[in-house]
């Protein structure tokens, strides 16, 4: 029986065949950090492909237990919380991981989707900024990067949204989002005929009289 080894693995990927390369990398009998390291984060992004990602979580927490001197653990646990709903402890991880690598664009990635998801436009802006510079056919990270932005820099929201709409032509919330702030008052002829269609109100009541007033 011919022995299952990395290169199995590498091939499987790079086929986009990850439920295989998982089966693979699960197989190996691997010795020493650097291979459990390169086995369990390979898994992990393979788990993460395949929208595993309870079990993403579970491989990308073992390859980080072998250290903070790589990234793509920091970045695969946010991921994978994240998708899971938990918002917090995503921010928390990408937090963290962003701490020790600063520069990373796939951490800054997480912290500035998990930060939006959780209404903090302010401090997404700068990792949303660091991410988009690498991701700029990421259509999830180039709609945080409008709203965050919108507020205080509608031109680079509207980049953001237009470089949207042109990698996914049938995202309509990136076709809105560019409309809306390309057309800021299409739609006011609506809103004002709604307006005017209103009954009018009613006249104040007349004040009675003083009951020591001669009648007419």
């Amino acid at each position: 029986m011919t022995m299952l080894t990395f290169a199995d693995a590498e091939a499987a990927i790079a086929a986009r065949d990850y439920r295989a390369a998982l089966s693979i990398l699960e197989a190996l009998d691997v010795v020493g950090e650097d291979a459990c390291y390169r086995r369990d984060i390979q898994a992990a992004a393979c788990a993460d492909r395949l929208g595993l990602f309870p079990l993403c979580e579970e491989y990308a927490t073992r390859a980080h237990s072998y250290g903070d001197d790589m990234a793509d653990p920091f970045a695969l646990v946010a991921r994978a919380q994240r998708r899971q709903g938990l918002i917090a402890d995503a921010a928390a991880t990408a937090s963290s991981g962003a701490r020790i690598h600063p520069t990373n664009p796939a951490i800054a990635r997480e912290l500035a989707l998990a930060l939006v998801a959780l209404g903090r436009y302010k401090e997404a802006r700068g990792p949303a900024d660091l991410a988009t510079d690498t991701y700029k056919k990421d259509v999830e990270l180039l709609m945080a990067y409008g709203h965050v932005w919108e507020p205080v820099n509608p031109d680079a929201a509207q980049w953001a949204f237009h470089l949207a709409k042109k990698v996914n032509l049938d995202n309509d919330d990136a076709r809105i989002a560019f409309d809306s702030l390309a057309h800021p008052l299409k739609g006011a002829g609506r809103s004002s005929y709604r307006i005017e269609i209103q009954p009018p109100p009613s006249p104040p009541p007349t004040a009675p009289c003083c009951v020591a007033c001669t009648p007419c």
